[in-house]
């Protein structure tokens, strides 16, 4: 369970399952997290894993949620990233390293990624969710919140 901000980033790679566990635990290995848990079958990969906590560190160490659901062509991997508490330099080292396993698994050499378009979905999620924190702050009205919403949600 998340307490503090979590943060989703999504990838589609052109791959078969073996090659898509390799790069996570190869990325898993390579940021030094520790596995908890991890499940595999026929339609998805699934990882938990968690940084070790650091001694005179400012930042809570984070937990990822990794998941690679097969797409047609290959997998979608997501990874939700999290740290028990939230701070503005928290948010930003949490989203940071969910962006770097991203990039590392994409850097791996044997993962071709899926057309863009397959990672739509994600894209209109972010903007929805910026859309409800403009909302929230005022700066946008509940109507025009709406109407964008309308349009993401179409898109989809």
């Amino acid at each position: 369970m998340a307490f503090g901000k979590e943060f989703i980033k999504a990838k589609s790679f052109s791959c078969n399952q073996d090659e898509l566990i390799k790069a996570i635990e190869d990325a898993i290995s390579i940021i030094g997290l520790k596995t908890k848990e991890s499940k595999f079958d026929n339609e998805q990969i699934y990882f938990l894993a968690s940084e070790k906590l650091k001694f005179l560190s400012t930042n809570w160490p984070a937990s990822y949620n990794i998941v690679g659901k097969r797409v047609d062509g290959g997998y979608k991997l997501i990874v939700k990233c999290w740290a028990k508490m939230t701070s503005i330099t928290q948010d930003r080292y949490t989203e940071k390293k969910t962006q770097e396993f991203i990039d590392l698994v994409k850097d791996s050499g044997s993962l071709r990624p899926l057309s863009e378009k397959s990672d739509t979905s994600e894209s209109n999620l972010s903007i929805l969710e910026k859309l409800a924190e403009l909302k929230e702050k005022g700066i946008i009205t509940e109507e025009e919140f709406k109407e964008q919403k309308n349009k993401l949600l179409s898109d989809l």
